[in-house]
């Protein structure tokens, strides 16, 4: 399950997950994508607030990615992904992490996520998804 969206919401709130609760529907063709065509993860951070992430491969159009998060301060709402946009979002985060690499290889600061949040990332996904395949 969308280990990126996992991120985002790290990144924009700064709370580690303490909860969750997801469903999923298992891939139409499991050969070709051995995981759900859509996922939904309702997630209490540390904090008290929640989030929620949505993904979707079979979408009009194309893939469509979403993550909100709710607070008693406010409500945030991000696109990751959206088939009306095309390729461009995708192709400028694939620029800004060449740049950002580069950037670091001759030897400048690194920018953006470490290893600890893409594990921490990682976790909460593996999480998400095996929540997700629990039956009651």
């Amino acid at each position: 399950m969308g280990v990126h969206e996992f991120d985002v919401i790290r990144w924009l709130t700064g709370q580690p997950v303490a909860a969750v609760v997801a469903v999923q529907t298992p891939a139409l063709d499991a050969a070709a994508w051995p995981d759900a065509d859509n996922a939904q993860a309702l997630l209490r951070l540390a904090d008290g607030t929640t989030a929620a992430v949505s993904l979707g491969r079979h979408h009009p159009g194309g893939d469509l990615v979403t993550v909100e998060v709710f607070g008693s301060a406010g409500h945030e709402r991000l696109t990751v992904l959206d088939p009306d946009d095309g390729d461009e979002p995708m192709v400028d985060a694939l620029a800004r992490q060449a740049e950002s690499f580069a950037e670091l290889v001759r030897g400048g600061r690194r920018r953006g996520a470490g290893t600890a949040d893409a594990v921490a990332a990682l976790r909460d996904a593996e999480r998400a998804a095996a929540a997700a395949t629990e039956r009651p």
